[in-house]
């Protein structure tokens, strides 16, 4: 029963890796990779000359949106504690204003005044894009360091399930061995005396 409980202790440690931390650092992982290329997209969208480049770039923009979005949806299923759910409430929040700000520039970038309004739509941009990609930075590296706590709580946990086990095994093995002396010496040693005093009454 205790080796039973150590191996429901060890997976449960592991269980918080599987279902947690590897699920939360994949989506990070495609957040992280997916935001940063928007800012290309979105300067590549100022610069186009020609419908057809708008119109690639605009493809594009809206791929990065969904698989953005898919990464958003797998994250917001994965449980949280308040810290980092007010961390990623944080980033969203952020996020969307850089997304509504890039997309109200590409609106108000066409003609003839997009040269002199290309560099401030830029910094404006670019300002609400980097306080979005710094708080998913802390919430990256958060993610990080929580994650590396449980693999060592869950070596630790490995490690004391398995002296426990070895523990009751030892345990066992002297109760065997303590059970085998008593049937030898109350039951074996009984019966061999009585043979013995039988046979020399026969």
């Amino acid at each position: 029963i205790e080796s039973l409980r150590s191996l429901s202790y060890v997976n449960d440690a592991s269980a918080q890796i599987r279902i947690r931390w590897l699920p939360s650092t994949r989506a990070l992982g495609d957040l992280n990779n997916l935001t940063t290329d928007f800012p290309a997209a979105e300067v590549a969208m100022l610069h186009a000359e020609s419908a057809s480049e708008q119109a690639a770039t605009l493809r594009q923009i809206a791929d990065l949106d969904r698989a953005v979005a898919a990464a958003q949806r797998a994250y917001r299923q994965i449980h949280h504690d308040a810290a980092e759910d007010d961390l990623y409430d944080r980033f969203e929040t952020q996020w969307g204003l850089y997304r509504s700000v890039a997309a109200h520039d590409r609106a108000r970038s066409s003609g003839a005044a997009r040269a002199a309004i290309t560099h401030l739509q830029e910094q404006a941009s670019k300002a609400a894009y980097d306080a979005a990609s710094r708080t998913l930075g802390i919430l990256t590296d958060r993610n990080v360091a929580s994650a590396h706590e449980a693999s060592e709580r869950s070596d630790l946990v490995y490690a004391q399930a398995r002296r426990r086990i070895a523990l009751a095994i030892l345990l066992a093995g002297l109760l065997v061995a303590g059970a085998m002396v008593y049937v030898t010496r109350s039951i074996s040693a009984p019966l061999v005396d009585l043979a013995q005093r039988m046979h020399r009454l026969a």
